[in-house]
């Protein structure tokens, strides 16, 4: 397995289109059209994509604020469990160690359940919990907020 940097266009909106992974990344109010071109442009922003046995398989996207990053997961069904974590482990590798960015934060909606389990296996400390501003599949949900630092990182590491 591998994760890359990209810009391409085309790429990224395949993957945040793909039948398994935008159900998980949308809500009510997200056009069925909408694409990342205007983020990846950004050069403060990350985009890694997920390579497994030579296909593509989903990606991370960062979002630029200084010191710490927001990250999301874009990931197909042939990327999940122990191979999710393996990806996941592979891009913060990449930016913590190559960007020197200090932390990396990110949300899952409370109606997420399989992406909340992923995200606390994988180490990472809950912050806090917010109204999410639109609601999904006419329900209101939350965003549970979570964080890892750098050291956090390193001590997964040892």
């Amino acid at each position: 397995m591998t994760v890359y940097r990209t810009k391409d266009v085309s790429l990224v909106d395949g993957i945040l289109h793909h039948q398994d992974v935008f159900a998980g990344i949308s809500d009510d109010s997200t056009p069925k059209e909408a694409s990342a071109s205007s983020q990846i442009q950004d050069d403060a922003n990350v985009f890694l994509a997920v390579e497994d046995g030579g296909k593509v398989v989903g990606c991370f996207v960062f979002l630029g604020h200084g010191d710490e990053c927001e990250i999301h997961t874009c990931l197909t069904k042939a990327c999940r469990g122990a191979k999710a974590r393996e990806a996941l482990k592979l891009a913060l590798n990449e930016m913590f160690s190559s960007m020197g960015i200090k932390a990396v934060v990110g949300y899952c909606l409370s109606s997420a359940k399989s992406a909340l389990y992923f995200i606390r296996t994988a180490g990472w400390s809950f912050v806090g919990r917010q109204p999410h501003p639109t609601t999904v599949n006419g329900q209101k949900v939350d965003e549970l907020w979570f964080s890892i630092t750098r050291s956090q990182w390193e001590s997964q590491l040892k």
